[in-house]
């Protein structure tokens, strides 16, 4: 991410944003993908938000935010979608419900989600299997409508978990890392769409067991 309105990349990574006992629903190794309906009751496939419709502010409409406004509001979203549940607090939920739009979108390898209310009761279902859960951001940048956080959490596979909803995984202890990017899409100054990239297979591998480990990426390993 290059220099440029918002951003801010400074030494962060040496201190973590949050630490906490469980995995964001967001980012999880196990079973915990929500189809997520969207507040019509329809299914979100093929459907357009409301709130990703174009703005309709005239010459008197508010005026834009700006990119510093959009920072703070990342960051505090970023803190809601990736850090532990039990680190926010009911006056920080509340407060950051008016960030998000009643219809918002949020994407995930482990979750998908059509309104702010799916979405905040997924978060208050974290993944328990990776512990000791530590959120660091790396860098931030706001291009327009649209902000980008790079991110890394780090934890350790202290319970068990299910792949493919029927293969048990045991806890192995062992340290869990990963990396990912955060996009949030604001219409009318509130996040309308929230994407999470990161490698979910990596994911996987880090708690699977070494002794025939499969490679998810080829098939059953030769040896």
């Amino acid at each position: 991410m290059g220099d440029g309105p918002g951003h801010d990349r400074q030494a962060r990574a040496s201190r973590p944003d949050a630490r906490g006992r469980t995995m964001s629903a967001l980012v999880s190794p196990f079973d915990h993908l929500r189809p997520g309906l969207w507040p019509t009751g329809g299914t979100a496939k093929g459907r357009l938000p409301t709130a990703l419709l174009p703005p309709v502010d005239g010459p008197g409409g508010h005026p834009p935010p700006t990119p510093e406004h959009l920072l703070a509001v990342t960051r505090s979203v970023t803190r809601l979608v990736l850090a532990d549940p039990s680190l926010v607090t009911e006056a920080a939920l509340l407060d950051v419900e008016r960030l998000l739009a009643d219809d918002v979108v949020t994407w995930s390898p482990a979750l998908h989600t059509g309104s702010r209310a799916a979405l905040l009761a997924a978060l208050a279902d974290g993944d328990d299997a990776v512990t000791d859960v530590q959120l660091t951001v790396v860098g931030e940048a706001v291009a327009g409508t649209t902000a980008y956080v790079e991110w890394q959490l780090c934890g350790r596979f202290d319970n068990a978990g299910f792949v493919n909803d029927d293969i048990l995984v045991e806890p192995s202890c062992a340290p869990v890392v990963c990396p990912g990017v955060l996009v949030l899409t604001f219409v009318r100054g509130q996040v309308a769409l929230i994407r999470c990239y990161y490698d979910a297979l990596s994911l996987v591998e880090q708690v699977l067991p070494a002794e025939g480990r499969l490679d998810l990426r080829r098939g059953p390993s030769a040896g």
